[in-house]
């Protein structure tokens, strides 16, 4: 990362799905860019707001407060642990906010998280959904186990064989650039 911010490589920011990665938390992004370029929080902050706002073309219109731009902004409560004492928001935010402060989101002038909940959902009854359906989902999971353990020694075999080489990629290690 260090080397690409030296080249002038302009980063920016994102979160893919769950099922591809770790988390879809912006907070956890901002502190991995943090911590792997060693330059702090205010270029993890630049490549989360005005970088990525550029990296899809609306660098003109999203990325940092001010007239004319869309109001899209995130309000966080500063009665949280990762902010008391307040000394230095941007890194308390990139390196301490596990984003449990969000509050309020607007985004497009639309209020789309109030007092910490999604207005655009019924959200006890997403997970009242969510309870109702788990004990089908997991007798499904069951059935699909017991029809593919025939299949699971050949997909662990794939498994070993493939962590055995060596493909000079790490996702847990800063690798040399």
């Amino acid at each position: 990362m260090r080397a690409y911010l030296e080249a002038g490589v302009k980063v920016a920011l994102g979160t893919d799905n769950s099922s591809c990665s770790d988390a879809q938390n912006m907070f956890q992004a901002m502190k991995l860019f943090a911590l792997l370029s060693g330059d702090g929080g205010e270029k993890a902050f630049a490549a989360a707001t005005l970088g990525s706002a550029q990296a899809i073309g609306l660098g003109a219109e999203l990325g940092r407060i001010a007239a004319g731009r869309k109001a899209d902004i995130a309000l966080l409560s500063l009665r949280d642990p990762a902010f008391a004492p307040l000394n230095d928001a941007v890194r308390q935010l990139v390196y301490t906010e596990p984003g449990r402060s969000v509050r309020h989101v607007i985004v497009d002038g639309r209020l789309l998280v109030d007092n910490g909940r999604v207005t655009m959902l019924d959200e006890d009854a997403l997970y009242a959904d969510v309870e109702r359906l788990m004990p089908a989902l997991m007798r499904d999971l069951e059935a699909i186990r017991k029809r593919n353990a025939p299949l699971m020694h050949y997909v662990e075999e794939a498994n070993r064989r493939t962590r055995a080489l060596d493909v000079g990629i790490d996702r847990y290690k800063i690798m040399e650039c």
